[in-house]
């Protein structure tokens, strides 16, 4: 789905080289002893792997975005890692936020979502994995998703990658995730139960909640649910 770009917005400032410099400094961190840095690498190699395209085309200038991204970890889950992008940082005034509209809220209203699983006898509760690395960027943006990082060592000079996929750090990701979903719904439920595409469409609140009167009618719901995601 489309990054929500401003169609007035100014000339994109050149960015490489102050994110080139946050690299170097990252670096003097991640090559010292202990556990966070390995983390770090080991995440950030799985998504390189699975998620993101090595940038190969030759960018002009105004046309590309070089993101400076960080790792973070939950305080009560500290084996865990998670990378970010920083849309916020502002380079000579501007940040990739800036450039990108905020989309409306799609998100499901919690107390209709609460309402609509309290009542019956059997429930359920899942999420998507990573939901935003589901949603795609066309490959034309993605040069505005662009960030440096080592192929094979540190110390070697870091490449240029892009991202495919939308970011936590983005202002309109969030928006624009939930309306992937709503879209799947719209598009793939006609083949598939009522009581799923409802539960797509209006049933998730980051995580997704599902209740039914019956098991049976409650598994069949989750099963149904996963292969509706599955087509979007």
């Amino acid at each position: 789905m489309l990054l929500s770009l401003r169609h007035n917005h100014r000339p994109l400032p050149e960015t490489s080289d102050i994110t080139l410099h946050h690299m170097r400094s990252l670096r003097k961190k991640l090559v010292k002893d202990g556990n966070y840095p390995k983390q770090c690498i080991a995440i950030m190699t799985k998504m390189l792997q699975k998620i993101y395209d090595e940038q190969l085309t030759t960018a002009s200038p105004g046309n590309v975005w070089y993101v400076r991204h960080f790792s973070v970890q939950h305080p009560d889950k500290p084996d865990r890692v998670r990378v970010v992008l920083d849309c916020a940082n502002k380079v000579k005034g501007t940040s990739l936020n800036d450039l990108l509209m905020k989309e409306p809220d799609m998100m499901n209203s919690l107390l209709g979502v609460l309402v609509n699983f309290t009542g019956d006898l059997f429930a359920y509760t899942g999420d998507i994995n990573t939901m935003l690395y589901q949603v795609r960027v066309p490959e034309h943006q993605r040069d505005y998703l662009s960030f440096f990082w080592w192929k094979n060592s540190f110390e070697e000079e870091p490449k240029v990658w892009r991202m495919a996929i939308h970011q936590a750090g983005a202002c309109s990701s969030p928006s624009i995730a939930n309306f992937a979903l709503k879209q799947t719904a719209s598009d793939f439920g006609n083949g598939f139960w009522e009581g799923a595409r409802d539960t797509v469409a209006n049933n998730f609140y980051v995580d997704c909640l599902i209740a039914e009167d019956r098991e049976d009618a409650l598994l069949v719901n989750v099963l149904e649910v996963k292969e509706l995601c599955k087509k979007g």
